[in-house]
């Protein structure tokens, strides 16, 4: 029997079909979006399979996807960089109707799939770093609790030692008729805890499962690239240096090497200071947006889905999440940017 996911879709298809082939999508784009910018989150640019490395679900978009969406927004929009869209907001100055394209993380397939597109439709955009990984074979913790979910029998709780990762166990099991939404459950609830945690869970993980080690295939960016797209209209700025949940962070130095360490990483390889800084996760409180202002940032993106106008607070800027189930079309893409619930 189809599940709810599959039908939500199917309604959802159909819906934005309907709304996108009658016009009405076009008439609510002039109305609600005049004087707004439009800026779109990425993460990975990637089929399924991920070059090797697990997929997230939700995190991804096919490279033929996201040349739809090129197509669509170069056609709907002026895609505008990040030094022009902070510089609007600096002075209030109204933005018109315009797209920032944004990726968070700096994954390899970025290079690999996205940029080669961007270069081809002639469009700037801005990759979020997370420093401590550019250059290394290492994951984030996420990939590697998919790997090891993916990659071993289902897990026996009692073979885990602590009990983070005998629930963690039973988490994936309840959901053994969906793989998929048990590893997507699984690492909902492992984000609660802290880094120390995390790791300890995916070293018992890994143990129960009777794995050695995971790959060592590159996932991320190395600084090379990082520099050789910023020669061709790539913008760069922060996403931390570790991708820590700032707000689950304790330790004031911890925080401000988060935030200020991976400013001064970038700074050095590409020669020129990141303006922007991204919220691992969107979380933030007001103690966070002090030391981001404070270590030099001009502007901050958090979780809160939206669009910009002139005068928002350019230490809340919001922005709206694309993935492949969320926009696996033009019409999806359209009414995703309109009602970012959609």
């Amino acid at each position: 029997m189809p599940s709810l996911f599959t039908w939500k879709g199917r309604i959802k298809n159909f819906l934005a079909c309907v709304f996108y082939r009658t016009g009405i999508l076009f008439l609510l784009d002039r109305i609600l979006l005049k004087d707004r910018c439009v800026v779109l989150a990425y993460h990975r640019v990637c089929d399924e399979r991920g070059g090797g490395i697990p997929a997230e679900e939700g995190m991804t978009v096919t490279p033929e996807t996201f040349e739809e969406h090129l197509k669509y927004l170069t056609a709907r929009y002026r895609i505008i960089s990040l030094e022009e869209f902070l510089s609007s907001l600096s002075v209030g100055r109204p933005l018109g109707k315009v797209c920032l394209l944004t990726f968070d993380d700096g994954w390899l397939d970025n290079y690999e799939n996205a940029f080669p597109l961007l270069r081809k439709y002639n469009v700037p955009a801005t990759f979020f770093l997370t420093t401590n990984y550019i250059g290394t074979r290492d994951w984030f913790w996420p990939e590697k609790v998919n790997y090891i979910l993916s990659h071993s029998q289902p897990l026996s709780p009692e073979f885990c030692r602590t009990e983070e990762a005998r629930q963690a166990a039973r988490i994936f099991r309840s959901s053994a008729h969906n793989p998929a939404e048990g590893i997507h459950e699984t690492i909902a609830f492992l984000k609660q805890f802290p880094a120390g945690t995390i790791e300890e869970v995916i070293e018992d993980l890994l143990r129960a499962s009777g794995m050695e080690t995971l790959p060592r295939l590159r996932a991320m960016l190395d600084w090379s690239e990082v520099c050789h797209m910023a020669r061709h209209g790539i913008s760069f700025g922060s996403h931390t240096k570790s991708h820590a949940i700032l707000t689950q962070v304790q330790d004031p130095k911890e925080i401000e090497q988060e935030i200020l360490g991976s400013r001064h990483a970038i700074t050095e390889r590409t020669g020129k200071a990141p303006a922007a800084f991204c919220f691992p996760n969107g979380d933030y409180d007001d103690s966070l947006l002090r030391t981001v202002r404070d270590s030099g940032y001009t502007a901050a993106f958090i979780g809160q889905r939206g669009t910009v106008v002139a005068h928002d607070d350019p230490y809340r800027l919001k922005r709206i999440m694309i993935h492949q189930a969320a926009a696996p079309n033009r019409a999806r893409l359209a009414c995703r940017i309109l009602f970012p619930w959609f």
